[in-house]
């Protein structure tokens, strides 16, 4: 069989994410470990003093509303001798049981508290400033640490946790004394309220970025010099013109679109720090407390399941989240404002019932209602057991109130009687049999099994509850599998891939919106040889388009694509789909071999079988990406047989990496079927390329294939220093 070599070349050119090293996984406190869960409660009296007398009788536990039993109650308290931070508590292990004569004490563990400050105005900076001072002065107790952030454009540790008085004072005056990066809004003309000069933490490619998108908002209250307002004549658009209300209609997009992206910037950077945060005290024994300062979350559509996610992981790590709306008493009411901006939506609704798009004005209420400060923040604090605290400039009686709840609480351990790790919120509701108390406790938790030192997305429990299932779901077809490019800077660089055809997927037709929609999960796992987990790539896919162009969807596919580096050995990856709408999902299992790369010896890639390729313009070219061969992108084939009648050829490509200064290295292509050598020739390999490497591609002519499996073997270099890649294909009817 002649073979024949030509030049093709490389994949999709989707963004690389890359995860960071994971640190040894650390038992959460709050989550399903060996069937116990373990949850800590504040009670307070009436003048809102704790409550340090309950036995565990006093109290009743429901999940999901189902009563349960409490096994253990143990008290904390700041008064009991401390635990050094590096005790841990054992994997499994429940607290003690009551005894009749009360609960017991459990030894006292160091307060972790990390003060977090938002996007503030100058005013709402000095109210934080003096708080945080209080904090520092008054509550900082002997063997507590205490960390100092800023959330800006991203997270910036302005001082790192410590017990150093002198060190917390001067972070928190500089992180309260420093003008934030503003993303600016279209009703403020891009700039933001009380902006003033000071230190920016944003980098300053950050900063020139940022300030370029404020160029490009126009105030909606600033009429344009070619707009005229209607009931004024000029030129040759007269009052009340289709034109000029089209002009002013296309005004108003651009401003809404803007203040759109905007909203999803804010709470992106928002929910993104917070989350690092949460999840970096996961390790750490005992409750943990996060003081967010800040004006109010912005929870839009696109945000919604981020900032879920900062509740779970707070709730998995036992983490409780203090919120102080550092606005004070504001002027003007914040539900006086959020009723006004209902109020223009509903006014909006009725404009467009006409034009068959009522549900704009209505989403337009819901973002109002989210974007109240009380809303996101109210929300943060109620669901991880802390409190909100709003309207007043005294925000330091609040900071009293968090270190009353560090130092004295009470520990509940209880086996679910649901055992079934489903992935599904599980309502936790604790009550004290004693009449005037107030109890805080967390609302629940996921029923996902750990996932090492990675936080888990809300989106990401469904699917990863399948993989920890008894059985391997296959609902729909996928198909996952890694390749490895020993790239000199990135040795162990393993793109992974994962397709989904959508004609698989389940789509609601909304009628009201004429829109179909789709919402699905892909998310991988890759574990060591002890079964650890070491990466954990996710993302979800919100397929939402016109009724119209439902049909035509089905026939694309979701081509998930990351670029991991993984050390030296050999990992099994674990990729799962799942159907959010239809409930249901299939996993694909593959392992993965990374070899040693020996500085100074030959290496080679994946020798991969092409499924196909699309040629792309200078300008869509990535160079970076290994999967890019010239100006051509080509998509790997995970297993899906080649027809003779659609597939005239077997594409396949690979990437050699000789020695630096080495000439191209002999190759030998052979063609194997059930183990027996039916094809082998000699290959010219081109010259290495500006980076030293050689993309090689080729392609076998199917007219002389018979059905069946075939082996397609490369062999390169010489005896001393060989490499040897393979690639299995199928040729069907």
């Amino acid at each position: 069989m002649k073979l024949i070599t030509f030049v093709v070349a490389s994949l999709l050119a989707l963004g690389a994410q890359q995860q960071p090293p994971s640190t040894p996984p650390q038992p959460p406190r709050i989550s399903v470990h060996a069937t116990t869960v373990v949850v800590d409660v504040v009670v307070r009296d009436k003048s809102g003093k704790p409550v340090t007398d309950l036995q565990r009788e006093d109290f009743e536990l429901y999940e999901d509303g189902a009563r349960q039993d409490v096994a253990s109650v143990q008290v904390i308290s700041a008064d009991s001798p401390a635990t050094p931070p590096a005790a841990k508590p054992v994997v499994g292990t429940a607290p003690a049981a009551s005894t009749p004569s009360g609960p017991p004490v459990a030894p006292g563990v160091p307060a972790v508290v990390a003060l977090v400050f938002d996007r503030l105005s100058a005013e709402s900076r000095s109210l934080a400033q003096k708080a945080g001072l209080t904090y520092v002065d008054e509550g900082q107790a002997a063997g507590d640490y205490t960390g100092v952030f800023v959330v800006d454009l991203s997270l910036h540790t302005i001082q790192p946790y410590t017990r150093d008085t002198v060190a917390l004072r001067t972070a928190v005056q500089r992180a309260t004394a420093a003008t934030s990066t503003a993303f600016p809004s279209a009703a403020s003309g891009g700039r933001s309220a009380g902006e003033a000069k000071g230190i920016t933490y944003g980098s300053a490619a950050t900063a020139g970025a940022v300030a370029g998108a404020e160029s490009v908002g126009t105030s909606a209250s600033t009429p344009d010099p070619g707009v005229r307002p209607e009931g004024q004549a000029g030129g040759a658009i007269g009052a009340g013109s289709m034109v000029e209300r089209q002009l002013a209609e296309m005004q108003t997009r651009m401003d809404e679109t803007f203040e759109s992206l905007g909203n999803d910037q804010r709470g992106f950077a928002t929910t993104n720090a917070l989350l690092a945060i949460v999840h970096s005290l996961q390790g750490m024994p005992g409750r943990k407390t996060v003081v967010f300062f800040s004006e109010g979350v912005s929870i839009t559509l696109a945000v919604e399941h981020h900032f879920e996610s900062v509740i779970d992981a707070a709730n998995r790590a036992n983490v409780a989240i203090y919120t102080l709306d550092a606005s004070g008493l504001r002027v003007h009411s914040t539900m006086t404002e959020t009723n006004a901006k209902m109020a223009q939506g509903m006014a909006n609704i009725e404009r467009n019932r006409a034009n068959g798009i009522m549900m704009k004005g209505l989403e337009e209420n819901e973002a109002s209602l989210n974007a109240a400060p009380r809303v996101g923040l109210g929300r943060l604090a109620q669901e991880t057991g802390g409190m909100f605290f709003e309207n007043t400039n005294d925000l330091r009686a609040g900071m009293r109130r968090i270190d009353a709840d560090r130092h004295f609480y009470y520990l509940l351990g209880y086996s679910p009687k649901n055992e079934t790790f489903d992935g599904r919120f599980r309502e936790i509701a604790v009550k004290v049999r004693r009449p005037g108390v107030e109890v805080h406790a967390r609302k629940g938790y996921r029923a996902v099994r750990a996932a090492g030192t990675m936080p888990v997305l809300g989106y990401e429990a469904p699917a990863l509850a399948l993989l920890d299932g008894a059985t391997v779901p296959n609902a729909f077809p996928i198909r996952a599998g890694a390749l490895t490019f020993p790239e000199p800077k990135r040795p162990g660089l393993t793109p992974v891939v994962v397709q989904v055809p959508e004609s698989a997927i389940t789509f609601s037709e909304e009628k009201e919106k004429k829109r179909y929609a789709g919402d699905v999960s892909v998310v991988v796992r890759i574990k060591d040889r002890n079964d650890q987990v070491v990466r954990k790539l996710s993302q979800r896919y919100e397929l939402v388009g016109p009724i119209g162009q439902l049909e035509t969807a089905k026939r694309s596919e979701i081509l998930f694509y990351r670029e991991p580096e993984l050390g030296p050995g050999v990992y099994t990856l674990e990729a799962v789909a799942y159907d959010a709408i239809a409930q249901k999902g299939s996993v694909r299992l593959a392992t993965i071999e990374v070899p040693r790369a020996d500085a100074g010896a030959l290496q080679m890639s994946t020798l991969m079988i092409v499924r196909r390729s699309e040629r792309l313009s200078a300008d869509e070219r990535n160079a970076a990406n290994p999967l890019f061969f010239g100006d051509v992108v080509v998509y790997p084939n995970l297993g899906e047989p080649l027809r003779k009648g659609t597939d005239k050829e077997v594409g396949f490509a690979a990437t050699i990496y000789p020695p630096a200064g080495a000439a191209a290295p002999t190759a030998v292509l052979e063609l194997l079927q059930n183990g027996q050598r039916i094809g082998q020739a000699a290959v010219q390999l081109p010259a290495p390329d500006a980076t030293g490497r050689i993309q090689y591609v080729g392609r076998l002519p199917t007219d002389n294939f018979t059905p069946g499996s075939y082996e397609l073997r490369l062999t390169v270099g010489e005896p001393k220093n060989r490499q040897i890649r393979s690639a299995l294909f199928t040729i069907a009817q």
